[in-house]
């Protein structure tokens, strides 16, 4: 990719940041066998090629199963399923409203300091925080009976994601905090239609008819998600939104949201990817109760880099400034591509801010340096054909490379340093 159009990429908002990340993808690397770090659990795909069918007599038959039903677009929708806000909807209509919103991800924009969904390993999806929210109640509630799940504040123990049941306590708390707000704010055919209301005469002002018709699909749009998930909370278990663990049910309205910081902090704490990403994505601040739960000793910090070397140079990026800052983050990114652990630029750009072509270079060499430490040889291949530069130690990084051009122009790749062997 061409620096000009790199350049570009970072110091786009937000929306351009993902384009940026793509970036990070055209180099191949090997891990280190020391720092090898485990990407987050997914479950394994389903070929949906052939289904076995029932039969009398013979071989079984496999017939190709049908395409899948593709999603409705929002004019669409309100052709199968009438107004949004009244949330009349028929089985039919159901069905698509399942089709085109499962598969989003959360995004609690009133909540945007508890959960963001933009840092570290894939995003969790409304289908993920819906499908078994009986199973994830009783996994959390019994882990939040044992004292070893309830880490203390400034530690991780990221060994107990799975015994202590962290992801699923990341999902209640996006579940709860959507659902709280959601029976809340929408409870009334009346409220639902003022608000309604209240969009529609923001569409009329729009300048142009073209503006006029973009406010009204993403409002349908907005709408329809808003009342799918509404009919999910309405069906949830009973005591999915009671009082679980030491933490108090959620409340709604104005403080929403805030009785799920702790269960999320006591899931990040845990290991889950989910919180992690909205925990290292809130802005340090004075005010910010995740700062406490991050602002974690350098022990701490050096014993994550052992088993999760991406996660420690993200509570790197996030407590230092500057040029480090930048070199932290250029690392986890680094790391990220070559351990197959998606770190999503959005969330990295929200912590360092957009940084112009000048910043990222004179962090390059502060990066060079760290990757070498932590176990990589950095190979700059000859455009000629002749044989790579290889910086295999911190010293023969000067300072005056030209990593963003190497970078932009395919010639760098990182590669394992070779494992000491035993005497």
């Amino acid at each position: 990719m061409p620096a000009g159009l790199r350049r570009t990429l970072w110091v786009l908002p937000v929306a351009g940041a993902v384009a940026f990340w793509a970036l990070w993808h055209l180099r191949g690397s090997q891990a280190p066998a020391a720092i090898a770090e485990a990407p987050p659990a997914v479950p394994p795909a389903v070929a949906p090629e052939t289904i076995a069918r029932p039969y009398a007599a013979g071989a079984p038959e496999e017939v190709v199963a049908e395409a899948p039903v593709p999603a409705l677009g929002a004019f669409e929708l309100r052709q199968l399923c009438g107004r949004p806000w009244e949330a009349a909807f028929t089985d039919e209509c159901e069905a698509a409203l399942e089709r085109r919103y499962r598969d989003r991800v959360p995004d609690l924009k009133p909540l945007d300091r508890q959960f963001r969904p933009v840092m570290l390993g894939e995003p969790v999806t409304w289908a993920e925080v819906f499908d078994d929210p009986a199973g994830d109640l009783a996994a959390a509630r019994e882990a939040l009976g044992r004292p070893e799940c309830l880490v203390p504040k400034g530690q991780l123990r990221l060994d107990l994601r799975e015994d202590c049941a962290a992801d699923e306590m990341a999902k209640l708390a996006i579940l709860r905090a959507e659902c709280a707000v959601s029976i809340h704010r929408h409870y009334s055919l009346e409220s639902r239609q003022r608000r309604w209301d209240t969009g529609l005469a923001d569409a009329h002002r729009a300048a142009d008819q073209a503006e006029y018709h973009r406010r009204l699909e993403r409002m349908d749009d907005d709408w329809f998600g808003m009342m799918w998930r509404l009919g999910k909370c309405r069906a949830l278990p009973e005591g999915a939104l009671g009082a679980l663990g030491p933490f108090r049910r959620p409340l709604g309205w104005w403080i929403l949201g805030h009785e799920q910081v702790e269960l999320m902090l006591t899931a990040a704490r845990l290991g889950s990817d989910w919180a992690l990403s909205s925990v290292l994505w809130w802005p340090p601040n004075v005010s910010n109760p995740g700062d406490e739960e991050l602002n974690t000793s350098e022990d701490v910090i050096n014993e994550v880099g052992g088993e999760r070397p991406v996660l420690a140079e993200l509570l790197r990026m996030r407590r230092t400034q500057g040029a480090e800052q930048i070199a932290h983050a250029l690392v986890a990114l680094q790391l990220g591509d070559a351990l197959g652990v998606p770190v999503q630029a959005e969330g990295v750009l929200r912590i360092i801010g957009l940084i112009d072509l000048d910043e990222e270079r004179a962090a390059w060499p502060l990066a060079a340096r760290r990757l070498i430490r932590l176990g990589w040889t950095l190979v700059v291949a000859d455009p000629a054909g002749g044989e790579p530069r290889r910086f295999e130690a911190p010293e023969q990084v000067l300072g005056d490379e030209p990593w963003l051009d190497w970078l932009g122009e395919g010639r760098f790749r990182m590669v394992a340093a070779p494992v000491p062997t035993p005497p």
